[in-house]
């Protein structure tokens, strides 16, 4: 697999890119579903396909002339609507699995369960439209990845991390106005989120962080972070 830092930058920029174009024409989705497929098409198309892996498919045990179907295959490391491990806790909007997990523990075969493999990055997408109250499940968002359980990786022979980000988009001032004032100061197991000012152009990630993003509309507009766990950052924390 690519190198975990070049995963992260990839991720980290076609965030950005997506970001960027949502400020300058904050209602061009309609829906959230539509951010998450923009960006997973993001994701997806531009990382190097020598990347998927192979899988062992379905086995066909009568044989039917008119049945094409290929016993292999190979799987996007990127997935939409991938399992959290603690199934009560729902699914990731976009996650990247550690295909190097598939390659150790089955060999290329399908002995393991697909839908229950190690995440590298995790990202949840919240866009908040108006009249939406969308406050208390953006908050969900970011306890669903502060919850994820990093003993997924014991016993990995290669050291991995558990990267997750959570970003909210406004279409409005008021309602990110509201949102942002609602959130900071928020408890989540037992911290409190403190979002600084950052510009866009700035953005960048790091493994083994969960980052809460909060996206005002509005051209060249600074956006609000959050970095858990903390790390030292130059901007001045919002009052």
């Amino acid at each position: 697999m690519c190198g975990d830092q070049k995963l992260i930058d990839h991720v980290c920029r076609n965030i950005k890119n997506m970001i960027f174009e949502f400020q300058n024409d904050p209602f061009m989705y309609l829906y959230e579903a539509g951010v998450q497929a923009d960006l997973y098409f993001r994701l997806a198309r531009s990382w190097p396909l020598d990347q998927n892996v192979t899988i062992k498919g379905w086995e066909v045990k009568e044989k039917d002339p008119l049945d094409t179907r290929s016993a292999t295959g190979t799987m996007s490391p990127f997935q939409c609507q991938y399992p959290h491990p603690r199934g009560k806790t729902g699914l990731f909007d976009i996650a990247f699995i550690d295909t190097e997990t598939v390659k150790n523990v089955r060999n290329g075969n399908t002995e393991a369960n697909t839908y229950d493999l190690p995440v590298l990055v995790a990202i949840e997408i919240k866009l908040c439209k108006p009249t939406d109250e969308i406050t208390n499940e953006y908050i969900k968002d970011i306890k669903k990845l502060m919850d994820y359980p990093e003993e997924k990786y014991k016993n990995q022979k290669h050291e991995v991390g558990f990267t997750g980000i959570a970003v909210c988009l406004c279409q409005r001032n008021d309602e990110f106005d509201e949102i942002s004032t609602k959130t900071n100061d928020t408890n989540i197991n037992g911290r409190s989120l403190k979002f600084i000012i950052q510009s866009l152009n700035k953005l960048q990630l790091q493994r083994g962080t969960v980052y809460s993003i909060l996206v005002p509309p509005g051209k060249g507009k600074d956006i609000w972070i959050d970095l858990y766990p903390n790390q030292s950052v130059s901007q001045e924390p919002k009052p």
